[in-house]
C-alpha cells in the first residue's frame, strides 16, 4: 500500500509537470497533508460497515472481507495481516469486553506478553489499548493490537493482527484501514 501511494503521488506529479509552464517545471513536488489523504482514500476502494451498530471502515480492495458472528474481518492477500471489528455490547461493558478477549489469547496461546497501548481515539471514541505479543503454535511472532472504545450505546473492538517483522506493509495498510474507521453509535 505505501508503494500504491508513493505511485500514485508520483503519477500526479508528472501529470502536473506536463502542465505546467515550463519556468514552474523545475519546482519541486512537496505533497500536502490533503492530497496524501486524497490518496489514500482513493487507494481504499473496499468498505465494509455494521449500519446498525454505527461502523464504517474503508480497506485496499486487495484485502478480503468477511462478516460473521457480529464481526467484520479485514484481511490482508499476504496472510500477514487482519483487523477485526465488531460492537459486543453497551458502553460500560468496556473494561468487562477488553478483559475477556484478553483472556481468550490466553486461553489460546502461551507465553503471552501485554503492554499498555496508545490510548488515542480510533474511529471518533476514546479508547484503551493493549498491545500483546506471542508465538503462534509454530514458534512465530505475532502481536495484536486490541483497542476497546467506548461509544453511546455501544463499546467497540478492534482487533489488529500482525503476524512477524516482515509484515510492514501490511501494518500499514491496517493503519491506513483503522485511520478511515468510522464509529458512530
Amino acid at each position: 500500500m505505501g508503494a500504491a501511494i508513493g505511485g500514485l503521488i508520483l503519477i500526479s506529479e508528472d501529470d502536473a509537470q506536463d502542465q505546467l509552464e515550463p519556468e514552474a517545471r523545475s519546482a519541486p513536488f512537496e505533497p500536502t497533508p490533503e492530497s496524501v489523504v486524497r490518496a489514500t482514500r482513493q487507494a481504499l476502494t473496499g468498505k465494509a460497515g455494521d449500519k446498525t451498530r454505527g461502523i464504517v471502515v474503508r480497506y485496499p480492495a486487495a484485502w478480503s472481507q468477511d462478516k460473521r458472528d457480529g464481526l467484520i474481518i479485514l484481511k490482508s492477500p499476504d496472510r500477514c495481516a487482519a483487523v477485526t471489528l465488531s460492537a459486543p455490547g453497551p458502553p460500560e461493558k468496556a473494561t468487562a469486553i477488553r478483559k475477556e478477549a484478553l483472556k481468550a489469547l490466553r486461553r489460546s496461546f502461551k507465553r503471552i506478553t501485554v503492554r499498555p497501548g496508545s490510548g488515542d481515539p480510533i474511529g471518533g471514541v476514546p479508547t484503551t489499548g493493549r498491545v500483546v505479543d506471542f508465538e503462534d503454535r509454530k514458534g512465530r511472532p505475532v502481536r495484536i493490537i486490541l483497542s476497546v472504545g467506548t461509544g453511546s450505546k455501544y463499546a467497540y473492538l478492534s482487533q489488529t493482527l500482525l503476524r512477524g517483522p516482515s509484515c510492514s506493509s501490511s501494518l500499514l495498510d491496517a493503519q491506513l484501514i483503522l485511520s478511515t474507521l468510522e464509529l458512530s453509535k
